[in-house]
């Protein structure tokens, strides 16, 4: 069980960070950043991978995306110069291609569950992009606040649904939190698990959100990557308590 959350989480992260890439102004910032979020996602999906193969064949159609997604962030971190040339372009679609469709085999097709992993990666990868990209400020001070600023906007839309979806859910598998329920880990254990995803992996990420996008607006970049760090912590414990709910116990919170 340990096993798959880790693996869940380490493909989540690497199509999160992944993503956002196409946000980073590769004139203004050098191919430098661009090679950081590639070696993190890279790093990331290797270690989602060799879990992966501890219990399937390299033939499997999540392993043959995995490699697909793997060569496009070497491609990336070896070729990639500060102008954003089309094949970098073709090589950001078939990584982010390649890893959204290994939620398909990895949730079994099970949609419910697709949207919410895969907003939950999206949100995670958010986060850790944005707070990478405002320690690359120190490398390049006069760097436009933009893509920070549309980093730190991105995550609301995110985060409201992602709150819907877990609303839904909780109200999908009441009966774990009544009093005397057997169902997951028994009541006082849903209920922490819960209060600690909602409370650390919502409401607490909303507020400093909201504090981010004020700083940058400030131009006050250092102070609000040091909130983009909290930030970080805090998603990464919400969204792995996410994922340890649904592969232990089906349900997605």
């Amino acid at each position: 069980m340990i096993g798959t959350v880790a693996e869940s989480f380490f493909y989540n992260l690497a199509f999160g960070v992944s993503f956002f890439t196409f946000l980073i102004p590769t004139r203004s910032t050098g191919a430098g950043l661009m090679k950081v979020m590639s070696t993190i996602s890279g790093i990331a999906l290797l270690f989602g991978v060799i879990l992966h193969l501890m219990y399937a064949p390299t033939s499997s159609i999540q392993a043959i995306l995995s490699f697909a997604a793997l060569l496009s962030f070497i491609f990336i971190y070896v070729l990639h110069t500060d102008e954003k040339h089309w094949s970098m372009w073709l090589m950001y679609a078939l990584h982010t291609l390649a890893l959204g469709f290994i939620f398909i085999p990895f949730y079994n097709g099970d949609l419910k569950a697709m949207a919410q992993m895969m907003t939950g990666s999206l949100l995670l990868g958010n986060i850790t992009f944005a707070m990478v990209l405002g320690h690359w400020y120190l490398v390049t001070p006069k760097l436009s606040e933009k893509p920070l600023l549309q980093a730190v906007m991105l995550s609301w839309p995110l985060l409201v649904v992602k709150t819907v979806l877990s609303m839904f859910a909780f109200f999908k598998h009441a009966d774990m939190f009544k009093e005397g329920t057997t169902e997951g880990g028994g009541y006082a254990f849903n209920w922490m698990m819960f209060i600690m995803r909602v409370g650390w992996g919502y409401v607490v990420i909303a507020i400093m959100s909201y504090f981010s996008w004020r700083l940058v607006k400030m131009r006050s970049i250092q102070s609000a990557t040091g909130i983009l760090y909290a930030q970080t912590f805090f998603i990464l414990v919400g969204e792995i308590i996410s994922i340890y709910f649904f592969h232990s116990f089906g349900a997605l919170i």
